[in-house]
Order: C-alpha cells, then structure tokens, then sequence
C-alpha cells in the first residue's frame, strides 16, 4: 500500500485514531461526533478517569497514547484555541505531526483523524482540510536514500466528519505536501548525488509527466548570451552550471497574466576563493533549496492548473574554487549590461539571480516576480528558524 489520505467510511476498519481536543472539550464533553467514534471503544467515565490519572487537560503540547478494546487512540491537546487564526493554525499543525509520530511506533495501517471544528482557524473549511492533509503529507517525509532498510511507513489516513465534498480539498493538500516532500528530498541528497545536471534532470522530469514547456540554457550559451554573473560562478566548477526554465501555459485562456517564479540553485556552495570556514560549509548542499521550491511549485501548478501563466526559472550551479573560479576584483557583465565589481566570491547567489531575473524580464514580461532563496545566514540570525525573510516594494 501507499500513504494516502481521504474522506472516513463508515465501514472502514481502523488500527489507530488521533483525536485532537480542546480543554473546552476534555472538561466539557467531546465533539458529539467524536463522542460517537469514541463510544466504540471506551466510554466517557472511563475516558475522564484516564485523563485525571495522566493530568491531561487537553492543553497544546499534551499527547497521551491509550489503547482501549484493541484500539490504540492517540489524544492530542490544541488548547482553548482564544488566540489569532493564525496562531490557532501553527497550534494545529504541531498537534497534527505529534499525533501522527505517536502512531508511526505502533505501524498502524489505517488511520482516523478527528479534527476540530474549523471555525477558530480562519479558514474556509476547503481550506482548513487542505492545509491537514498538507501537514499529514509532510509528516510521513524521511530521508531513507542511503540507509539499507528504505521501507516506509505508509499508513492510510482517513478524516472523521467529511465526505465526498471533501475530497478536492483533501486531494490538494496531498498534491502539495507531496511536492514538498519532493523538494525536501532533493535538498537533503549530499553534493557529490545533487549537482546541477541532476537537478536540472529531475526538472525535466517533472515537465515531461505533466506536459510543461521545458527549456535547459547550457553554460556556454548563457555566457553567450550575455549572463556574465551567472558564467563568473558556474566555471568555477567541473560540473558545468544550467538554466532551466519551466512554463505553464493555462488551456483556454490567451490574456492570462504571466508569474514568474525565480529559484537559487547553487546545489553545493564553499563560498569560491572566498572560500568559507569549514564549520560553516556543512550544510552548504542546501543552497539549492531556492530551485528545489520552483520546481515543486511547477509541478504543483501543473496539477491544480491555475488561470494564470508561470513561468519557473532556476540557475543551477556549484561555488567552487579552481583554477577557473572569479577572484575578488574581478569585474563581470550581467545580462542587462550593467558591470559589477566582485568583493567576495561567496556573495555567488545574488549573481546568478540578476542574470535569472533579466532573462525573464526580458523574454515574459511577468506582473509579478517572486524570488526564492537561501541568500544569506544574517536571515536565520535575525529570524531564527521558523521565519523567511521577505523584502518587497509592494506594500
């Protein structure tokens, strides 16, 4: 079987269930659908009574595993849910991924998830099953490339309360979560499994399934086209740098507005001749996390097919030092004409991005530009890391 997530049949047979609680609920009674579910298998006394011996009160962070008449049940507190919608939403998908690593022990094969009532998250409830079966999708991500056992955990996840309306909903969030987990994996591959033929491999591969225009700009013809940023970093490295642009054309629509996605792609970065400290050279594989986005995000689009055209562009290259590589002082041309003097190799992203964004600039015109990358580490130092920064003059 294969993970998968979709609207609960009553007939169903269930190996494991997470509830998530409010402590309005714990000390109030349940969900009167959920009550029902519970009655199954344990009834309310005997609930209160489990709960008063572990001090659960339902609040965020609080998980218990019970198993009652052969049913392991998973209780996840989400709090009073009082705050803003978004925090309420953040509350949500921790209690989400708690829930469903409790049960990951146990390999249960099929899962029902009882969720609150949408209303304290903000959201249409399209929205709100969306975003879960996004969060269930990127909690089953591991990272089994180079162990010897790659057998996943795949359980079948099916939602309490919904029914055939949900499904789109629920299908979505599937298509992006597993998109993301797709981009994950890339980024997570080691340099010497991940440079930019490969990555730019599995952007063709991506256009190929779901019918995109694809385009690979080799590194000489960038150079001959004028993206001199983006040559003074790629021949610095054996594996020649590339560009590749993805579109999406919508069907139908002729004055559709063009969005660009535009992705750093440095799959591994030492910083050049300006050549980084080792301690901050771990880690370096994912300066290719930028183009890693795009071309999930292309392969998203292409699924749920938006009236709108995107083009997605990544340069892909390594920062090495070589005998090849820019020195400091070097002064290059990017493609727009303009010339830029180099006062330290290791600032490679914002070179090959300028020549990224005047090509398409010049070839789609877009109306919007959205730029992605893992620029620089003052970001996480500033931010920690749970944040992007993101700087724009639309207010």
């Amino acid at each position: 079987m294969s993970f998968s997530i979709s609207i609960a049949e009553s007939t169903q047979r269930f190996h494991g269930a997470i509830i998530l609680l409010t402590t309005t609920e714990v000390t109030a009674g349940l969900r009167t659908e959920t009550a029902a579910i519970l009655a199954a298998y344990v009834s309310a006394a005997d609930l209160d009574s489990v709960f008063k011996t572990l001090q659960f009160s339902g609040k965020p962070g609080q998980a218990c595993l019970q198993i009652f008449n052969g049913m392991p049940i998973v209780f996840v507190g989400v709090g009073e849910l009082d705050k803003n919608a978004d925090d309420n939403r953040e509350t949500l998908r921790r209690a989400l991924g708690t829930g469903y690593n409790q049960l990951r022990s146990l390999k249960s094969t099929h899962i029902l998830l009882a969720l609150p009532e949408e209303k304290p998250f903000g959201v249409s409830r399209a929205t709100f099953l969306e975003q879960v079966a996004t969060v269930l999708t990127i909690a089953q991500y591991r990272f089994v490339e180079f162990k010897k056992d790659k057998k996943a955990w795949e359980p079948a996840v099916f939602i309490a309360h919904s029914t055939s309306i949900d499904a789109p909903a629920l299908r979505t969030g599937f298509i992006i979560g597993s998109a993301m987990n797709k981009a994950r994996s890339w980024a997570d591959m080691p340099g010497n499994y991940m440079y930019p033929s490969i990555l730019a491999q599995k952007a063709i591969d991506i256009a190929t399934e779901h019918t995109l225009a694809y385009k690979v700009i080799e590194q000489d013809e960038a150079r001959d086209m004028g993206m001199g940023c983006f040559y003074s970093v790629a021949k610095g490295s054996i594996h020649p740098g590339k560009i590749v642009v993805l579109e999406y054309v919508p069907t139908g629509v002729s004055d559709a507005p063009v969005i660009a996605l535009v992705g750093k792609g440095v799959c591994f970065d030492t910083g050049g001749i300006s050549l980084k400290p080792s301690n901050y050279m771990t880690g370096m594989k994912y300066d290719m996390s930028g183009a890693a986005a795009v071309f999930a995000s292309m392969e998203i689009i292409a699924q749920l097919k938006p009236n709108v055209k995107v083009v997605g562009i990544a340069p892909l290259v390594e920062n090495m030092p070589s005998g090849h590589a820019s020195k400091q002082d070097d002064v290059v041309v990017a493609m727009n004409g303009v010339s830029v003097e180099i006062d330290n190799t290791d600032a490679e992203g914002r070179l090959i991005l300028s020549d990224a964004l005047c090509y398409v600039q010049k070839h789609y015109n877009p109306a919007v530009v959205i730029d992605i990358a893992t620029l620089t580490g003052s970001c996480a130092a500033t931010f920690g890391p749970f944040y992007a920064g993101l700087m724009t003059r639309d207010e």
